[in-house]
């Protein structure tokens, strides 16, 4: 997905009608790119121009057990989908190619239309596709994200959901992964710092779980996760429990290497992860077991290795910001990705 900067309704504007988002646009209900909980993502056409977009499309309804629609306002969800047009295009604001653009957005209540930029498919999913890649596109991805994530601090933002997920391949060549989805976003406080757990469970950090407040290098321990991810095939945390329940395979044949659809499988069960995240948030609180960095189990260099340990530093105050990380030898020469 991906966005540009002005929008027909923001935080605090009146609510339009749904006929305002139609006239300008028709969706392509049958090219469906994503869905959840409380919306899908489709293919957007552009009346005036005929460019293919991407529209994400949020119900504010409360909902039922069974996901049945009441009808009634939800004000939680209706605020957060206000906050995240607002944050969205605050990121957007940055100029950031790095940084789904989000072009405009129609508060027609229940229902939020959001129309970004359209990418071309998913980080994982290219992963999958191409079997294997170099240290170099590693290394080229991570710089990627950094640049996404700086620019987002930058505009003093924590995205509080930093994961593989929400990451797409898009721009010239789709040769450019842009971070999407501030759905669960906050702006910085100008004093203190955040409270609140939000995200998905195996990217949360210490100090979030602990309650200590946080603030934009908790979205630098989960891009450490993401590393720790690719090279180790594996959460940093995952007590044997989990491993059982979300990877059945490691345990059955733990000397194989996973491969790239193994960990997209790890990574893309969000019912297993649910279930599970109990369990890998007191392995987080506890240091239980204890984090470590096999030697034997990393698919990439020492160079590798000593980024990822300085991401995932338990202490926030040793951890480095997007922008000093840029600066780690191992992503501060990558120049290309043949991805």
């Amino acid at each position: 997905m991906g966005c540009s900067g002005s929008t027909l309704a923001t935080v605090g504007a009146p609510a339009v009608s749904s006929e305002h988002f139609f006239s300008r646009y028709n969706i392509e209900v049958e090219k469906k790119l994503g869905e959840g909980a409380f919306g899908q993502v489709c293919v957007a056409v552009d009346k005036s121009t005929q460019e293919e977009l991407a529209v994400k499309i949020v119900d504010v309804c409360h909902r039922d057990e069974h996901g049945a629609s009441s009808g009634a306002v939800c004000k939680n969800r209706d605020r957060l989908s206000r906050t995240e047009v607002d944050l969205w295009t605050r990121a957007s604001g940055t100029d950031s190619e790095y940084i789904v653009k989000l072009h405009k957005s129609f508060a027609a209540t229940p229902l939020y239309y959001m129309v970004c930029e359209k990418c071309q498919c998913s980080f994982m999913d290219r992963l999958v596709a191409a079997g294997s890649m170099t240290e170099i596109d590693l290394a080229m991805v991570f710089r990627h994200m950094l640049l996404a994530l700086s620019h987002t601090h930058g505009a003093g933002i924590v995205h509080r959901d930093i994961k593989p997920d929400n990451f797409l391949w898009g721009g010239p060549g789709s040769s450019v992964l842009k971070l999407c989805d501030y759905g669960v976003a906050a702006a910085m406080p100008k004093t203190g710092k955040l409270k609140g757990v939000f995200g998905t469970a195996p990217y949360m950090a210490p100090e979030m779980l602990q309650n200590e407040g946080y603030d934009f290098l908790a979205d630098v321990w989960s891009i450490g996760c993401v590393a720790y991810l690719l090279f180790f095939g594996n959460f940093p945390y995952s007590p044997s429990e989990v491993l059982r329940e979300i990877r059945p395979e490691c345990v059955q044949a733990p000397q194989a290497r996973p491969t790239f659809r193994d960990i997209l499988g790890l990574a893309s069960t969000p019912h297993r992860l649910r279930a599970s995240a109990p369990a890998v948030k007191k392995a987080i609180i506890e240091d239980k077991p204890p984090l470590s960095f096999p030697a034997g189990d990393c698919v990439a260099g020492s160079g590798a290795v000593d980024f990822t340990r300085w991401l995932l530093r338990r202490s926030a105050v040793e951890r480095p910001t997007a922008a000093e990380a840029l600066r780690h030898d191992f992503v501060a020469s990558s120049s290309s990705c043949s991805l």
